[in-house]
């Protein structure tokens, strides 16, 4: 039961990654087909590019939104999966006890 939760922790925790980044991509550049764009149309969806996270002790592969600034030609990266990419591993006192609260 207990690998089970764990398994679908990770699918979870990938979900909201990529919620995340499409947030923030949808800052950038509006919502996908809308003739209504912020920044006065200058970021563009431009891909994908694979990257990782750390979830626990697990290097998980994630896609990575491209956003592509017509203005002067650069790709933009983003914040947030930056920050995703500097968090620290949960002490395992911490997942035990979070382990330990769905098993009750």
């Amino acid at each position: 039961m207990k690998v089970e939760m764990l398994k679908h922790h990770i699918e979870l925790c990938k979900m909201i990654i990529r919620e995340m980044l499409e947030d923030e991509v949808r800052r950038f550049t509006g919502e996908r087909y809308s003739r209504k764009k912020p920044h006065d149309g200058v970021y563009y969806r431009w891909g994908e590019n694979p990257g990782s996270v750390r979830i626990g002790k697990e290097k998980v592969r994630v896609r990575v939104p491209r956003v592509y600034n017509r203005s002067d030609g650069v790709h933009h990266s983003l914040k947030s999966y930056r920050q995703m990419r500097t968090l620290e591993a949960p002490k395992e006192q911490v997942v035990k006890g979070v382990l330990r609260g769905l098993s009750m």
